[in-house]
């Protein structure tokens, strides 16, 4: 038994690199993609032997840094051990999306916040979002 488990544990610290390295590999074109700029990415792992969730990916965003800490969590694994790729891109997408979201977030959490504040938050999501689509439209046009 112990050799098993020494095996298995070894199977999954592959298997973790290995999903480091497709992260790693990938965030940079949706970086580009989203026009997100120079941004320090980290990458994390949160996985647990006793939470049970279905969380893939969270993330946590320091604008004053430009700071991305992408965290992946044991549906991660799971996901990538079954090679569920295109589900694990498009969670991995939705979660830098989030740093085109967050000064909304940010705004509307704050109680004391203005309707100017508001507004120019909307404004620059809806601008960045803009601009996305312009760059899609432009590239299917062209």
């Amino acid at each position: 038994f112990p050799v098993t488990i020494m095996k298995k544990q070894a199977d999954e610290k592959v298997l973790i690199q290995r999903l480091e390295k497709w992260i790693h590999d990938t965030y940079p074109m949706v970086v580009r993609e989203l026009r997100l700029g120079a941004v320090n990415v980290h990458i994390k792992n949160k996985i647990s032997k006793t939470e049970e969730t279905n969380v893939v990916f969270d993330m946590k965003y320091v604008a004053r840094y430009k700071r991305i800490i992408v965290r992946y969590h044991n549906e991660a694994l799971k996901l990538f051990k079954e090679r569920d790729m295109d589900y694990l891109h498009n969670t991995l997408i939705h979660e830098f999306v989030h740093v085109i979201t967050e000064p909304l977030y940010t705004v509307a959490e704050d109680r004391f916040v203005s309707k100017e504040q508001l507004i120019d938050a909307v404004e620059s999501v809806t601008e960045h979002v803009s601009i996305l689509i312009r760059d899609r439209i432009k590239l299917i046009n062209s």
